[in-house]
C-alpha cells in the first residue's frame, strides 16, 4: 500500500514540477536509505553532468513542506519528517521505516527477482519489466548482491518476455 502511495506522489510531482531534480534526489534517498547522511555527497558523485548542482536544499525544503502538509500529524511519516527537518533525509527515513514495517524478507524478494511473472500478452511485457526493475532496485537496497548483466538479460528473456517477442529479438 505504501509503495502505491509513493507511486502516486511521484506521478503528481512529475506532472507539477518543472524539472526532475526531485526525482534524482528521491531515487538517491531510496538507494541510500540505510545511510541517509551520505545522500548529498553520493548525489554529487552520481551527478557527473552537474545537472543537479545546488538543488539538494531546494528539493529537501519542497519535500519537507509536502510531507508536513500531506501527512497526518499523528502519523509516523509526519514525526519522521519533523525529527529530521530535512525532506530528503526524512524521505529516506520514511522509506526505511516502511521497508522494515512491510516485513518483506530478502529471501522472498530474491525469489521474486529470480522468478518473475511471465507476460501472457505482448502488451504486458514493458509493464512487467518495469515492475521487475523496481523489485530488483528494492532488493539491491535491502542488501541483495548485484546480478551481472548476463543474469539480468537471461531473466528478462527467459522468464518475462513472451515467445513472440523473444522470436523477434533472436532474428
Amino acid at each position: 500500500k505504501w509503495k502505491n502511495w509513493i507511486l502516486r506522489l511521484k506521478n503528481i510531482l512529475g506532472d507539477i514540477m518543472q524539472n526532475d531534480h526531485w526525482d534524482f534526489w528521491m531515487r538517491l534517498a531510496e538507494q541510500n536509505y540505510k545511510r541517509p547522511n551520505e545522500i548529498k555527497s553520493e548525489g554529487d558523485i552520481q551527478d557527473a553532468q552537474k545537472q543537479h548542482v545546488g538543488t539538494y536544499d531546494q528539493t529537501s525544503n519542497m519535500l519537507k513542506t509536502l510531507f508536513l502538509e500531506k501527512t497526518h500529524e499523528d502519523s509516523e511519516a509526519f514525526l519522521i519528517i519533523t525529527r529530521n527537518q530535512n525532506g530528503i533525509i526524512g524521505y529516506a527515513a520514511i522509506y526505511r521505516y516502511m521497508m522494515e514495517l512491510s516485513a518483506e524478507s530478502l529471501s522472498d524478494k530474491t525469489n521474486l527477482i529470480l522468478n518473475p511473472t511471465r507476460a501472457t500478452k505482448d502488451e504486458d511485457v514493458m509493464r512487467l519489466i518495469e515492475i521487475w526493475e523496481d523489485d530488483y532496485r528494492d532488493a539491491r537496497a535491502r542488501g541483495m548482491p548485484d546480478l551481472g548483466d548476463v543474469y539480468k538479460i537471461s531473466i528478462l528473456r527467459n522468464k518475462i518476455i513472451t515467445d513472440t517477442i523473444k522470436d523477434k529479438i533472436e532474428t
